[in-house]
């Protein structure tokens, strides 16, 4: 983690109507002034608690390259078991763990005064979590026509915050920008080529990057059908021209009329592996036409 430096903060002692000092440190979750023999979160605090101010906080010396590793407790048994006393912690490194947002700072007390004094410290700030995303759609290795129309989808998400846009990019070319959940894009490619898809989400000004998918878009070749042929085994074969990864559907009819309705079925549908691609299925005594049609991607 990389945590940037914050300025000096200086609190005095609170009085007997405590209120929110302008010496006293405030930031988005806590408020530091003090309070006779310890400090308070006067953001959610009227005054000092013995083993429960500031709360939301737990304590720990180290420093930040440690955090996952420490072992807290509150600041009154840190200020005073951890460490002799209050006026001891000038110096030293400390963590500080705000616990209901699971944010680390660090803290060092640069001054502490005695009764009716004040204290100074210097902290710094944890940047907005980095987001976490995953590109779902479509998989690596997928093939498609062009022009290629096709569904971009991912799984975005961050602690702590809100992700609030995903942006979709072939190469350096951006395929199309959501802003809402759960950021689905339809992206189009126009050329046939292989092409490296990745997702880029954005939560709190901070980005990050997919690992990459790889896809092939390819000029699709025109079916054409083999003669069908019937095996000494009583099966029924046909072969047809394929592009290799593009779905194809071969259909049946009993009977063929012009006009009049055709009552095609689909007998098979599949992922063309090779060029050209094969069917086999058992004969049957009856006559019967069979046409193979390209699916849309």
């Amino acid at each position: 983690m990389e945590w940037s430096a914050h300025q000096l903060h200086q609190g005095q002692r609170g009085q007997s109507q405590p209120a929110r000092q302008s010496g006293s440190h405030h930031c988005e979750h806590v408020d530091y002034p003090r309070w006779h023999q310890g400090i308070y979160n006067a953001a959610q605090e009227i005054r000092f608690t013995h083993y429960f101010s500031p709360t939301n906080t737990e304590w720990a010396n180290s420093t930040l390259a440690n955090y996952a590793s420490l072992t807290y407790t509150n600041w009154n048994r840190w200020a005073k078991g951890v460490n002799p006393s209050p006026p001891s912690t000038v110096g030293v490194d400390a963590v500080v763990h705000l616990i209901a947002e699971d944010i680390y700072l660090s803290v060092r007390f640069t001054s502490w005064a005695g009764p009716g004094g004040g204290f100074s410290y210097v902290r710094s700030t944890a940047p907005p979590p980095t987001p976490i995303l995953t590109l779902t759609s479509p998989t690596n290795g997928s093939v498609f026509a062009a022009p290629a129309s096709f569904a971009l989808t991912a799984n975005a998400s961050v602690s702590g915050g809100t992700v609030t846009n995903v942006e979709y990019f072939a190469g350096t070319t951006s395929l199309g920008r959501a802003t809402v959940s759960p950021f689905n894009v339809t992206g189009s490619i126009m050329t046939a080529g292989p092409y490296q898809l990745t997702a880029v989400d954005t939560a709190g000004g901070v980005s990050a990057t997919s690992a990459p998918v790889t896809i092939n878009v390819v000029t699709p070749v025109a079916v054409t059908m083999s003669a069908p042929v019937v095996s000494g085994n009583g099966q029924f074969s046909l072969s047809y021209s394929a592009n290799p990864g593009l779905r194809y559907v071969i259909e049946r009819t009993l009977t063929l009329t012009n006009p009049g309705p055709q009552n095609w079925s689909a007998l098979a549908t599949n992922v063309a592996s090779s060029n050209p691609e094969s069917f086999t299925t058992p004969a049957t005594n009856e006559r019967a036409f069979y046409r193979v049609g390209r699916l849309a991607d």
